[in-house]
């Protein structure tokens, strides 16, 4: 498992862009493979989303929306999975009355060496 702090810090910095990208980027193939193909998620009202409906709902968002981010960490659990928590709340175009969410993923490193979200959860704060 890795433990040299300049691969953890990259490894930070490459899946904090790679989840700011899948909520702020225009939904593209580029986004789209950084999703693997058996994601599912456990969305804040806590149903279970497949991978399908997970870019649907990506493609459909618009691209003026933006989130803000807190706290993010990044758990290594094995050389190929890494576990990332943030809080999150909508800012954009108009900013969220919640107060935001905990969100959870959880990252696989594929054959091709990209790293791809396999798990996500969002748990909303009342």
């Amino acid at each position: 498992m890795t433990t040299d702090l300049s691969a953890i810090s990259n490894l930070h910095s490459l899946l904090l862009s790679q989840e700011k990208s899948l909520l702020h980027d225009v939904f593209s193939e580029k986004t789209e493979h950084l999703l693997a193909e058996k994601l599912w998620e456990i969305a804040v009202d806590g149903t279970s989303q497949s991978r399908d409906e997970i870019c649907n709902w990506l493609s459909q968002k618009s691209s003026a929306t933006r989130w803000q981010f807190k706290n993010f960490k990044v758990q290594s659990l094995s050389d190929e999975v890494a576990l990332t928590t943030y809080w999150a709340k909508m800012v954009a175009p108009t900013t969220s009355e919640s107060k935001g969410a905990l969100h959870s993923s959880i990252w696989k490193l594929n054959k091709a060496g990209v790293w791809q979200m396999a798990f996500h959860q969002a748990t909303q704060l009342k």
